[in-house]
């Protein structure tokens, strides 16, 4: 079992759940948008090419990542009760991420995805708070040149740094 699948088992239930359940031709569709954006990341690393052959940001990472994320937030911010400001747009940038994936899939592949991100997202929803005053601009800033998510108008609930 890979470390990506031993985290998976572990930390991100419905992100195995999902992964499980996916039949061959919904396998077939991720493997092909894993494939494009492992090429994408790799026209900005070139260095890395021939020696990494997954992306850094695959369907099951960004999936499990983004589950973990909202269940340590739901949790009080486990081990220590912290999490990076720095950390933080990451990932909201990861999350929006995941709204091309379900647009770029099938619809048979990306509806059970856009389901699973309905339940996550309704737990950051129940874990932040909207920040109209945009109290963690200064920190927390969308990536240039896209429209930004209303997620990135939310704070934490309990504030983590």
């Amino acid at each position: 079992m890979s470390d990506e699948d031993k985290k998976t088992a572990s930390g991100a239930p419905l992100t195995e759940a999902w992964s499980s359940a996916l039949d061959d031709r919904g396998r077939e569709a991720v493997a092909r948008w894993d494939a494009a954006r492992l090429e994408t990341e790799l026209r900005q690393t070139p260095a890395l090419r021939g020696r990494v052959t997954e992306p850094v940001h695959s369907v099951r990472r960004l999936l499990s990542d983004w589950e973990d994320f909202v269940r340590r937030m739901e949790s009080g911010w486990p081990p220590d009760g912290s999490f990076s400001i720095s950390a933080y747009p990451n990932v909201l940038e990861d999350r929006d991420l995941l709204d091309e994936v379900v647009a770029a899939l099938p619809e048979e592949t990306g509806r059970p995805i856009g389901r699973l991100l309905d339940q996550l997202d309704a737990l950051f929803e129940a874990n932040t708070v909207p920040d109209p005053e945009g109290t963690l601009r200064p920190w927390v800033r969308p990536p240039a040149g896209r429209t930004p998510s209303e997620r990135w108008n939310r704070r934490p609930r309990v504030t983590p740094w």
